[in-house]
């Protein structure tokens, strides 16, 4: 096995509207794991996909939704509301706290075909989002815990676009987003509800409704194409292999081309495919274009009727380093023979990556746009000669769509969210409001005002909230590269603060609160020390200028982050890095080292001398350690979703206890130990956050109104008290005192007060409100919308626990105006929402497994 470093997969975020706009950094070079038999792995999906490996070493297609599952069952046993005290952090539930003017990675977008202002899109780990105003707002579809919350390849059927359909994952060489692992997922209804179609793929290309006949789908998936003829119901794949792209020919319907190509080995039946029989069967099409076993991802489009011209870009792999070129073809005779057009740098043209590949002609043969994972490419030549758009959008590209009834108008799928273009993509803007998706690797508690939260994320360098109005989080630049890991601040100067960026292919310190940095990896680092993808860093609670940095060694600062100094305890292996450290806050001269072989070191005398003392973990690697309040007592996180993989020392390492048993079988993200009460306990999972107040003895479900994601860190102020948590595609969460149900004109609190009702309508030609609330008793009230004497719907919260441990809601109408009910647990901080469409009869609510929480 060797390591190499290869050119950049992931880059930083341009101009955010509204924003301060970071400058273009250096790109982050990928270490690349190169195997004897040619395969090419890059070292952050191994970093990511071994902490979740099942006992038999694989990661199955459907983990994520497996994780979901194991998580509820677990739950139900050890709900942190069964009973009071059974929570160390009983009367506090979690709130968002955004960003929700920042978005994170978005994987697909899509328009309505009737209505440009319709817009779809597909987030990597935050569900589906729609906006009515072209992207001036977004509202989540679905909630938080659908099958998968990463959503990709959005088809809307062109006859009716109340019908949608989302293949799940992420198909962007990006197996560190988890892709998702959902299968394909539709509704009929406009997003209101979804059912899960049979396919079990961890990632999907692209999606197509066929604009001849609604019930014929087709969708391209990471080991082939399927084809449905019945809108869904049955699914069979009628071409094997990883289909990157396929289309549909406007000039026949029946006609589609495929790209069978790759997103890492190449494959000597690569190839373009076409079908005459609207995908039944398959032939290959074309000559003139490289050898397959070249290829790497490609992408096809067809300009609009009568046109015979065809264009294919298509990324060439060379070797197994995985360096790539590009080029893009012409053929004039709807496929049979190509031309080489353009390659790579010439005229402007930048070629097709395995981080994206999407081509479209839109208009005619002239227009050309492509999203090549790395940037939008515009050519009004048909291809000759390309430009790069203007305005303000994050430059890593996964998708691209234009209105067919208005093509000036295009959406773009970007790693920070997604931007416009009305002017035929000459330019593009954000429009990140009211889309929380961003991708948190770490947090941190601000210290200079009692509201602050900072986090490293993927690709949107540090987020930081200073209590700003409306929620407003800003952009904070460490040097160089968009992808941040760690975050520490200094409890003696909270304007000093250390941070770690991906590989730790740079260090920054500021002395501002993150304002402005200065870059330290030259300050001391040797020149060959890297660490893992998402590196930590821990700072001393007794002298807070103490900072480490785990990498092929343990990097100690003495100033803060300033200056650096590299202590060696292992031979240097190019295989090994320290994933975790931390001090004692009992005595920093005892200070624990976590490696991604799952093997600890320890010192007892502030890093002179190290000795082993590894917890009984096996094979499995490492993930997150914690020192505890009390001297010699740590807590250390191993890979894998089952068996031991959470373990106790209080001997210094000497023996090691398993507290792993009483959580479910998911993977373990991170461990915190409250320093001010020895033997409290948090952890985060792939499923939500657990809770001990007897030292892991035992474990209670922590996560409330959590949405079913990756929790990837926890951070706790110990004067203040605050706990923050990142999630990984949901934005950074907070655990605060719970609200309590206020009643007022618009707002019922049923069931005791424990939980608040409220009621909003939409009405055509009379505008929205807010539904006017009148109590009845006191588990049932109703509301009036436009007349007092007249009313609109009904809603009653029952205590349903004698029966099967929830508390249920029913809701009935006499409207067919579109109306949303908002349920809130004022006790967990989770809410349902309840739609009825426009136009529609009021459908009755009957949710009896609503709320969990019995006593």
């Amino acid at each position: 096995m060797n390591r190499l470093w290869a050119i950049p997969v992931l880059l930083a975020t341009t101009a955010c509207a509204g924003l301060h706009a970071p400058v273009r950094p250096r790109p982050v070079p990928d270490q690349r794991i190169a195997e004897a038999d040619g395969r090419v792995r890059l070292a952050r999906e191994e970093w990511f996909l071994k902490r979740r490996q099942e006992a038999d070493g694989t990661v199955p297609v459907d983990a994520f939704g497996r994780a979901q599952e194991r998580w509820r069952e677990w739950s139900l046993r050890h709900g942190a509301g069964k009973a009071a005290g059974a929570s160390p952090f009983d009367g506090r539930i979690w709130q968002e706290i955004g960003p929700r003017n920042i978005a994170g990675r978005v994987l697909s977008v899509a328009f309505d075909p009737n209505d440009p202002d319709v817009l779809w899109a597909g987030s990597a780990g935050g569900g589906l989002y729609r906006s009515g105003d072209f992207g001036q707002s977004w509202r989540q579809m679905g909630g938080d815990h659908l099958p998968s919350l990463w959503i990709g390849a959005l088809a809307i059927d062109p006859r009716n676009p109340q019908v949608l359909y989302m293949g799940t994952g992420d198909p962007n060489t990006n197996l560190h987003s988890f892709g998702g692992f959902g299968g394909l997922l539709k509704t009929t209804d406009g997003g209101l509800t979804f059912q899960t179609l049979p396919i079990a793929e961890s990632a999907f290309f692209r999606t197509l409704v066929s604009t001849a006949d609604s019930k014929l789908v087709l969708t391209a998936a990471k080991t082939g194409l399927y084809r449905s003829a019945d809108a869904g119901g049955h699914f069979a794949k009628v071409l094997s292999g990883e289909i990157t792209d396929f289309a549909q020919d406007p000039k026949n319907p029946a006609r589609l081309v495929a790209v069978k190509a790759t997103t890492s080995v190449s494959h000597a039946d690569s190839g373009l495919f076409e079908s005459l029989d609207a995908g039944l069967t398959w032939r290959p099409l074309g000559t003139g274009l490289p050898d397959p076993i070249t290829w790497g991802r490609g992408a096809i489009a067809f300009p609009p009727a009568p046109s015979t011209v065809m264009y294919f870009a298509l990324a060439l792999t060379s070797g197994a380093s995985g360096t790539q070129r590009s080029g893009l073809f012409r053929s004039t005779d709807n496929g049979k023979t190509w031309a080489s057009w353009a390659t790579d740098r010439q005229n402007g043209y930048g070629g097709m990556t395995s981080y994206g590949a999407h081509l479209y002609a839109p208009v005619d043969e002239q227009l050309l746009v492509q999203a090549n994972g790395f940037a939008v490419l515009i050519s009004h030549d048909g291809g000759l000669d390309w430009t790069q758009p203007g305005g303000g959008w994050h430059i890593d590209t996964h998708g691209l769509a234009f209105h067919p009834k208005a093509p000036e108008r295009m959406a773009l799928a970007t790693d920070g969210g997604v931007a416009v273009s009305t002017d035929g993509g000459a330019t593009f803007e954000r429009v990140d409001q009211g889309f929380p998706t961003v991708q948190f690797y770490s947090c941190a508690i601000g210290l200079a005002n009692p509201t602050s939260l900072f986090g490293g994320t993927q690709d949107n360098w540090m987020n930081v909230y200073r209590g700003a109005p409306g929620g407003v989080w800003e952009f904070s630049f460490p040097p160089n590269v968009g992808d941040v890991g760690g975050v520490t601040i200094n409890p003696a100067n909270p304007q000093e603060i250390a941070a770690v960026t991906a590989y730790a292919f740079d260090l920054g310190f500021s002395s501002d609160e993150g304002r402005t940095w200065t870059a330290t990896r030259n300050h001391g680092l040797p020149g060959d020390e890297f660490a893992d993808w998402a590196p930590r860093l821990a700072r001393s609670p007794l002298h807070p200028n103490q900072v480490a940095l785990g990498a092929h060694r343990l990097e100690v600062s003495n100033d803060g982050g300033r200056t650096w100094q590299p202590i060696v305890i292992r031979p240097i292996d190019a295989a090994l890095t320290i994933v975790d450290q931390a001090y004692s806050p009992a005595d920093d001269r005892e200070i624990w080292t976590l490696w991604s072989d799952g093997k600890v070191f320890v010192s007892e005398d502030a890093g002179a001398t190290w000795q082993e003392h590894s917890p009984p973990g096996g094979s499995k690697p490492g993930t997150r350690i914690a020192a505890g309040p009390v001297k010699g007592t740590a807590y250390a996180v191993l890979g894998g979703t089952s068996g031991p993989r959470l373990f106790r020392t209080r001997d210094a390492g000497a023996t090691w206890d398993d507290i792993s048993r009483d959580l479910p079988n998911v993977a373990l993200d991170a461990v915190l130990a409250d320093p001010r009460a020895a033997g409290r306990l948090l952890v985060a999972t792939d499923a939500g956050v657990a809770t001990s107040g007897d030292d892991g003895e035992t474990w209670q479900d922590e996560s409330g109104a959590l949405p079913g994601e990756i929790v990837f860190d926890l951070c706790l102020d110990p004067a203040s008290g605050r706990i923050a948590a990142a999630t990984y595609g949901r934005g950074m969460w907070e655990l605060k005192f719970a609200e309590a149900c206020v009643p007022d004109a618009t707002t019922l609190c049923l069931n005791n007060g424990r939980f608040e009702v409220k009621a909003t309508w939409t009405a055509p030609g009379s505008g929205s409100g807010a539904g006017q609330a009148v109590p009845l008793t006191a588990d049932t009230g109703y509301f009036w919308f436009f007349n007092p004497a007249n009313v609109e719907t009904i809603v009653k919260v029952l205590d349903g626990c004698g029966v099967n441990q929830r508390y249920w809601v029913f809701a009935g109408g006499l409207t067919n105006v579109q109306t949303v009910i908002t349920v809130r647990d004022t006790r967990t901080g989770i809410s349902k929402t309840y739609t009825n469409p426009q136009g529609t009869p009021f459908q009755p609510v009957q949710d009896t497994s609503a709320f969990v929480g019995c006593q």
